[in-house]
């Protein structure tokens, strides 16, 4: 979604300062910039014997660009393209990168508070697309790589290990880079550091601030040095005149409006942080130092903003100053229980209000509300609604306005006549680099069309997300019998599955990854129709193999399977744990798309150890729980067959199971990008994951193959 979403196109004039340094650090080997606007050199230190300037804006972002702008600058050459255009494509998606590991950050942070897997997924999911999150992932303003560096900071502060404060400093080291405002946030850290090593030796006590200063200590010097060379002062940041620009004044103007206008303020834009705010007072006991430190780091830098002459941040979503405290603010979503119906709807329908104003958001330019507005007041002699409306109002109206002349009627029904922005090709259509890419190649007929069709896809997409979220979360429990009825009930298990190319996948894919010994006894547990013993026991004949299904249905075809293929081996049936089986009888267990359809997976998985001999493998296969939404819609589609009674497992959860239950996993691949299509498709596919490397399939691929081994030693 942010990948669809993003501009194509810088939006700001101020990421411009950082890009034009970082090309004069290419070209020129300085830091000296022409200035992006003439306003700036009102406040702007001078510099004797240029007409240049020095970037007011932190030296972090522009050596994060020097890459991007690189690649750009080879890309343009290679294909003779104007270079800022390729720049600045390239630019827009800077900031996804950062987004996700932002997310990362904030889901690790969630389940170490005590979260559940799946609260700290639905929270991420909440935090990226129903807050200003999803709209600063996919412009160029900083924020989100600020709000990134400092989750990493919050990560680190509940690691267990000993560097723990190296890591601390070092992300905070990276936000003075971007921002050197953050410095106010350091003493914070520094009181959390002492409070938490209260009961040692004072020696120990003042061991972890050493610690702290390792990164941020010298990224301090460096800025300082630079400050000097550049401005002439320690203290000069380039900011000039507006660096003082705190006042209590401003306080008075903005403390409210931050928090509830509907033109800057955090709540209205992000209606989801109403949800939040019981989840503060359930916040684990013993987290409450940590409580302590989201509370002052976001009422200190709330306090900072408020202070500040800017009014939201210039032309941007509503306050984009405080976008770097969102996760923070969320994080009590992690704790909220809606068992009760009435909460779940009124959740439900702040979620949907989250949601629409975001997707509002990243398909409408902030300038063209701006410059909206301003025409708009002065051809009626009206006021515009405030932005959050007005936007909101914009977004329904391009469809049937795609070239951004609109009736004054869209926005106030008492005035007449029209407001028009149509010399603005930049507003032409949905705000998205699909739209402008359009337009750069002279196609601007399929603006409305392509814009129209990548938000269906969002909205699409979203509701897809949520909707699996709430199967997940509303699944009742079930029973083997339940998954035995399912299976009975599908007549046309082999008959589907044969035109399915991934079906088979599942053995001759795992086939690479180990090997049989000779005369090993073999489980297939919840073996189906019996054909994963009937592949392996071609190859390894000598093998004996004990088929247990959990359906009746599928029992008798195991058994029909076993005599026309001649497999050495019997069938049988399982319909609850423990398995009226012997322990440590098993050289092998081959399980294969089941352990989703355990109503115990822990349980299962600790039945499958007893189960195998000390030092036997077990090969595990099930979907990677990202293809949830694909396995809801085939059904529905005629497409494939019903999945049953089951829920997909997260890779850190079937790997803590492994390892809780003494297995060791040796392998681990992740096979099928294209589980099903005509032959050129499925052989384009594979030859696409032979070409990625093996973390990306472990994100985009179908199935989860894991090989383990039992320790040699009953634990």
């Amino acid at each position: 979604m942010f990948l669809l979403s993003a501009k194509g196109h810088l939006e700001i004039i101020d990421t411009d300062y950082s890009v034009r340094t970082a090309l004069a650090i290419l070209e020129s080997g300085s830091l000296l910039i022409a200035p992006v606007n003439n306003d700036v050199l009102e406040f702007a230190p001078e510099i004797e014997g240029t007409d240049k300037i020095y970037s007011q804006y932190g030296l972090g972002l522009a050596f994060i660009f020097l890459p991007l702008v690189a690649l750009g600058k080879i890309l343009s050459t290679v294909g003779g393209f104007e270079p800022r255009i390729v720049i600045d494509f390239l630019l827009s998606f800077y900031n996804i990168p950062f987004a996700i590991l932002g997310l990362c950050f904030y889901r690790s942070i969630t389940l170490r508070l005590g979260a559940s897997e799946a609260r700290a997924n639905f929270s991420i999911l909440l935090l990226g697309i129903t807050t200003a999150y999803w709209k600063y992932s996919v412009t160029d303003f900083s924020e989100i790589t600020q709000a990134c560096f400092l989750l990493g900071a919050f990560h680190s502060v509940l690691c267990d290990s000993p560097v723990k404060w190296h890591k601390v400093s070092f992300w905070c080291a990276l936000l003075i880079a971007i921002k050197v405002a953050y410095v106010i946030l350091l003493p914070i850290f520094v009181a959390y550091a002492l409070y938490e090593n209260g009961g040692v030796p004072i020696r120990e006590r003042f061991r972890p601030i050493l610690h702290f200063s390792c990164f941020v200590l010298p990224m301090g010097l460096l800025i300082a040095l630079a400050n000097q060379l550049r401005f002439g002062s320690f203290f000069e940041t380039g900011y000039g005149s507006q660096a003082a620009s705190f006042s209590w004044e401003y306080f008075r103007r903005d403390w409210l409006d931050y928090l509830f206008s509907t033109q800057r303020g955090i709540f209205p834009f992000n209606p989801i942080l109403i949800a939040a705010i019981p989840g503060w007072f359930l916040f684990p006991k013993k987290h409450r130092r940590f409580l302590f430190l989201c509370l002052s780091i976001s009422a200190t830098w709330y306090l900072l903003v408020s202070l500040w002459i800017s009014w939201q941040g210039g032309w941007c979503w509503g306050n984009r100053l405080l976008v770097p405290i969102l996760p923070i603010l969320m994080l009590p979503v992690c704790f909220m229980e809606f068992k009760k119906l009435r909460y779940k709807a009124i959740v439900s329908v702040i979620i949907f209000v989250s949601f629409f104003f975001q997707i509002v958001s990243v398909s409408i330019k902030v300038d063209e509300y701006s410059l909206l507005s301003n025409q708009f007041s002065k051809k009626t002699n009206g006021n515009m609604p405030t932005q959050l409306f007005s936007t909101s109002s914009i977004f329904l109206a391009k469809p049937f306005h795609p070239y951004s002349k609109y009736p004054a009627s869209v926005f106030d029904s008492k005035i007449k006549g029209d407001v028009d922005l149509s010399k603005y090709e930049s507003f032409h259509g949905y705000n998205f680099w699909q739209v402008h890419m359009l337009k750069f190649i002279g196609k601007e007929a399929g603006i409305n069309f392509m814009g129209c069709a990548v938000v269906f896809v969002l909205v699409t997409v979203a509701g897809l997300l949520f909707a699996c979220f709430f199967i997940f979360s509303s699944t009742k429990t079930w029973t083997l019998k339940d998954v035995a009825k399912h299976w009975d009930d599908t007549l046309d298990y082999d008959e589907i599955n044969a035109k399915t190319d991934s079906y088979f996948r599942r053995f001759t894919d795992s086939d690479q990854l180990f090997d049989l010994r000779e005369n090993s006894v073999v489980l297939d547990i919840d073996c189906r129709t019996g054909n994963g013993s009937a592949f392996f026991s071609k190859k390894y004949p000598s093998c004996y193999f004990k088929a247990l299904a959990v359906s009746p249905l599928f029992q008798s075809l195991a058994s029909k399977t076993f005599e026309i293929e001649n497999v050495k081996g019997e069938t049988g049936l399982f319909d609850q744990l423990p398995i009226a089986l012997e322990s440590d009888t098993f050289d092998a267990i081959l399980c294969y798309e089941t352990i989703e359809h355990m109503p115990w997976p822990d349980k299962f998985v600790g039945e499958l150890s007893r189960l195998t001999k000390p030092g036997g493998i077990l090969v595990l296969t099930t979907p990677n729980l990202f293809w949830e939404p694909v396995h809801l819609i085939a059904p529905l589609l005629g497409l494939h067959h019903s999945e049953g009674p089951h829920k997909m497992l997260s890779r850190n959860k079937l790997r803590r199971l492994f390892a809780k239950h003494s297995f060791a996993v040796e392998v681990e691949k992740t096979f099928v990008l294209i589980p099903a299509g005509p032959k050129f498709l499925l052989s384009v596919g594979r030859a696409i994951e032979k070409l990625l490397p093996d973390w990306t399939l472990t994100v985009l691929a179908l199935r989860q193959t894991f090989v383990c081994r039992k320790s040699e030693k009953n634990v």
